[in-house]
């Protein structure tokens, strides 16, 4: 009787944590830790006696996504056959890693642009003191 509850408890958990991860989404998670727990959550069904097949890893993680990802989910999606959950996850990191880049090219284009706009306004109601922009 005890051996039957334990099984049945199994079962109730791996439900659970099977709807958990078709469900997951990256959210504010990085992509590291997306990865990491769609991994571990995939393990531990495994340890529960279910195995979670590599492409549906892919399907999991892809549809977890948001838009910041979805020229990347476009080509995944769109390929002949899915890619191994490996390389989703390498193509997720230098996804992510181009958003970074991205954002420090668009703070220097930024100062650039302010400090050309500086450059070309006039000085005006100085009072008689100097602009401060001479040196």
């Amino acid at each position: 009787h005890l051996k039957d509850l334990f099984h049945d408890n199994k079962d109730n958990r791996a439900i659970n944590l099977d709807n958990e991860l078709r469900s997951i989404k990256i959210g504010t998670m990085t992509v590291n830790e997306y990865c990491t727990k769609i991994r571990s959550m995939a393990d531990r069904l495994k340890n529960l006696g279910y195995d979670v097949s590599d492409k549906n890893l892919v399907m999991y993680t892809v549809n977890g996504l948001d838009s910041r990802f979805a020229t990347l989910v476009d080509i995944i999606r769109h390929r002949e056959t899915l890619p191994s959950f490996k390389t989703t996850r390498t193509m997720l990191l230098l996804k992510e890693s181009s958003f970074k880049d991205d954002t420090r090219t668009s703070s220097t284009k930024v100062h650039v642009i302010l400090g050309v706009t500086e450059a070309l306004v006039p000085c005006r109601g100085t009072r008689g003191n100097k602009c401060s922009r001479e040196k």
